[in-house]
């Protein structure tokens, strides 16, 4: 993988600049605005899977971009439902404990809070190495369904293992610049934040190409 890629190839567009100033003002906007970064980075991501030279999208074609966005918000949601059920659930379970037996529950609620916290963890981390492979085929083939063959991603990230693994550890990376604006100001923290958002697209994008050549 080409890491200083991944951090340097935004500044190699000669818009650069515009786009992400419209990319950190949408952050703005509740939701749609985020839906429609979450679209343009799909478009990134497909744009480094196709290898295109100058991979940033061009702001434009909105409508497509929302969709985009939030099929991709409903990917990453259906990734952590099985988790979001079970914390629901153990609440839910130990609420009704608490209604008759109030020392059992608050045993109960550490003891299981604990036990799920560690699960939580562990859950989150197979996710951050899963997620990128199965929303870079998502991108290269624009295939809902795609993103949810849970065999075929899995075989993405067997089969380059060490570039999923390194996208994780960068995305922490990013995830360090992306609050590196919040020193300045909230919003320098979305301009920023958008930057972190564009280094990790154009990782998810080269890791699999490294595991598949692209499926368009």
């Amino acid at each position: 993988m080409d890491i200083g890629k991944a951090f340097s190839y935004v500044f190699d567009d000669e818009d650069w600049l515009t786009k992400v100033l419209i990319g950190g003002l949408l952050g703005l906007i509740p939701i749609v605005g985020e839906f429609l970064t979450y679209g343009y980075i799909v478009e990134l991501i497909k744009n480094v899977i196709d290898g295109v030279p100058l991979p940033m999208p061009e702001w434009d074609d909105w409508g497509s971009k929302l969709v985009k966005g939030l099929v991709l918000f409903v990917i990453g949601l259906v990734y952590f439902l099985p988790l979001i059920l079970v914390w629901f659930c153990f609440g839910g379970g130990v609420a009704v404990i608490g209604t008759q037996w109030r020392e059992l529950a608050d045993t109960l609620g550490v003891i299981g809070g604990i036990c799920l916290g560690g699960l939580t963890l562990l859950y989150n981390l197979v996710l951050c190495v899963i997620l990128p492979a199965a929303i870079a085929r998502y991108a290269d083939t624009n295939e809902v369904n795609a993103a949810f063959r849970l065999g075929e991603v899995v075989d993405l990230v067997k089969a380059n293992f060490g570039a999923y693994l390194l996208v994780l550890l960068l995305t922490l990376v990013a995830g360090i610049i992306g609050s590196l604006g919040a020193i300045a100001c909230f919003i320098g923290a979305l301009f920023t934040g958008f930057y972190a958002m564009l280094i990790v697209g154009h990782l998810c994008g080269q890791a699999y190409r490294l595991s598949q050549a692209p499926a368009g």
